[in-house]
């Protein structure tokens, strides 16, 4: 740790003179004592008990350095204006004591002041560098802070110094230049995750989502973190890849609710049986259960054919068990839509699709809605709701015309 250059200097003391005094020696030791126990209290974050005894330090001995450790404890536990005081006192020329001066009227937000005591320094150290850096960010002087963070990387070598730098091009809105840099930085070291999403959140923004996928795939395999394949699977969105998502999300396993989904709107529908068969066996999770008897449904009405009366009460019957656990407005839609459609229990039906939109408010559901006030002959209720629909769906679905038409009709001759 570098605070124990204090000992070092301490203990040099002693070696620098031939001969100490009985009271001298007493006094060295008690300062090494005090110096040991502060750095210890340091370490294990008793802030306020380290910053009291480097100032006693200070006081016996007059040794800047105790000093310049005591404000650093006064910034980090809030107390930056004790530091601002006394820099306003005292003409001080350590520049450890500077730069903490620096920093407490950064911390207070006077960054001119805080530029004004960084540029007194004589010997700047990587740490003047990055403060005064951050100060020109918050003064808006983006080429200078560039300057600035350009020599801390020089110094440092380390990737969260360099994407400081990179950063402060993008808020220059120089995104060629960010680009090129991350690009140069990943061609010439190993990997690293924060140059890789930073140069991929670019590439996102700039609507580039192919550039975008490759950088967020080669994250992905490199963490296997949930997180990172959300920023894949979100990227194949964006660029209406469905199939890719599928691909995706059967290599990783990562999200198997999602396939499931995918499979039933791009009618995998064996995939998707196959699957949710083997989640409710291996977990007896009923929303795999509710799944897989929706895909023996899609699978039965296949090709225009209608459920069997045997295999539409085998789903709903499982279906009615389930559906309140599960407490989903997808379930208790398709539940009642069933239901509804079959003229099997078209009041029961009602029920479930009324809670569904107690949970959604999905023009879809309002449709299932609809179509069971119509098979009540509730005309005039069917065709309010069912016009609501057309506004914001269409008729582009074959289902939702028909039902529109069957609907206006039935308005029409008041039944």
């Amino acid at each position: 740790m570098k605070k124990l250059f204090c000992i070092f200097l301490v203990l040099a003391s002693f070696t620098s003179s031939t001969k100490l005094k009985s009271d001298e020696f007493n006094d060295k030791i008690n300062e090494l004592n005090q110096l040991i126990w502060a750095i210890d209290l340091q370490i294990r974050n008793f802030d306020k008990e380290s910053g009291n005894l480097f100032l006693n330090l200070y006081q016996v001995s007059g040794y800047e350095a105790y000093l310049a450790e005591y404000f650093a404890v006064q910034n980090k536990i809030g107390n930056p204006d004790i530091v601002i005081e006394e820099g306003k006192n005292n003409n001080y020329s350590y520049e450890k004591i500077i730069h903490e001066i620096a920093k407490a009227y950064y911390i207070t937000g006077d960054f001119i002041n805080s530029e004004k005591y960084l540029l007194k320094l004589n010997n700047p150290t990587i740490k003047d560098y990055k403060l005064l850096g951050m100060v020109y960010i918050k003064l808006d002087k983006l080429d200078l802070a560039a300057y600035f963070f350009k020599k801390v990387y020089e110094i440092s070598n380390k990737a969260e110094d360099y994407i400081e730098l990179v950063r402060i091009y993008i808020a220059q809105n120089k995104l060629d230049i960010a680009i090129k840099m991350l690009h140069d930085y990943m061609d010439n070291h190993d990997f690293n995750l924060l140059i890789e999403k930073t140069l991929a959140i670019i590439y996102a923004f700039q609507n580039d989502y192919n550039s975008a996928y490759e950088i967020y795939r080669a994250i992905y395999n490199h963490t296997l973190d949930p997180f990172d394949a959300l920023n894949v699977l979100t990227t194949l969105k964006n660029l209406g890849n469905i199939w890719e998502m599928i691909d995706f999300l059967e290599d990783s396993g990562i999200n198997n609710t999602l396939l499931l989904n995918l499979y039933l709107q791009q009618s995998e529908l064996q995939k998707g049986l196959k699957l949710s068969d083997k989640l409710y066996k291996e977990t007896h999770d009923n929303s795999y259960l509710a799944q897989y008897v929706i895909f023996q449904a899609e699978i039965a009405t296949q090709n225009k054919k209608r459920l069997s009366k045997e295999v539409l009460k085998n789903i709903t019957s499982t279906l009615e068990k389930i559906v309140d656990e599960l407490n989903s407005s997808l379930y208790y839609n398709y539940l009642g839509y069933l239901l509804i459609d079959y003229d099997y229990k078209v009041e029961e039906g009602l029920k479930y699709i009324q809670k569904a939109l107690k949970l959604e408010n999905d023009p879809f559901i309002l449709d299932s809605l609809a179509w069971g006030q119509f098979k009540l002959n509730q005309c005039d209720e069917a065709y309010k709701n069912m016009k609501q629909v057309v506004r914001q769906l269409g008729t582009s679905e074959p289902e939702i015309k028909e039902h529109w038409e069957k609907i206006q009709k039935c308005k029409e001759q008041g039944k």
